[in-house]
């Protein structure tokens, strides 16, 4: 290897890249595109190897757009809660004459859109892992909704807190 510089010719976005915040958003609904969901078996002692979606969500709009938002979609009896809001929200829900639904493939739910129902709350697990004391935060996303559902307060502005359901 020689030892001159390396240059990389860079656009102008990615000289204009800062730093992101990684905080919990604050409580509220958002707009997302589904961007990826990977399919897991849970480690859980109730329900080991129960497939689950990880869901990866990004923000569409307002002040916190591009950051990701995560969450779990259990894919069993009993738990399916949130699946069938998520299929609710993206038009896909399909249920035979004996309530089964029929599960869409991941890759057909990636890039459509949803509105996701956030909550900032404490994060116990992290507080006990780290032990100082210091008070910790994360996001659960609480349900979806069809992003047709969304309506922008008069005067608000576009983001948290200025959706409403």
């Amino acid at each position: 290897m020689s030892d001159a510089p390396l240059k990389i010719n860079l656009s102008d976005e990615e000289l204009a890249s800062e730093g992101r915040s990684f905080d919990p958003l604050p409580t509220g609904n958002y707009i997302c595109n589904i961007t990826d969901i990977e399919l897991r078996e849970s480690k859980s002692e109730k329900n080991p190897g129960a497939p689950y979606w990880a869901v990866e969500m990004t923000v569409q709009e307002g002040p916190h757009i591009d950051r990701k938002i995560w969450a779990n979609v259990m894919l069993w009896a009993g738990a399916a809660f949130s699946l069938v809001q998520l299929l609710k929200a993206t038009n896909m829900l399909n249920v035979d004459d004996k309530n089964n639904v029929i599960v869409p493939s991941a890759d057909d739910l990636v890039g459509k859109q949803v509105l996701a129902v956030v909550k900032k709350q404490r994060d116990k697990y992290a507080e006990e892992r780290d032990g100082d004391g210091t008070p910790q935060f994360k996001n659960e996303v609480k349900g979806f909704k069809n992003p047709s559902e969304a309506k922008v307060a008069v005067g608000a502005k576009s983001g948290a807190g200025s959706l409403l359901p």
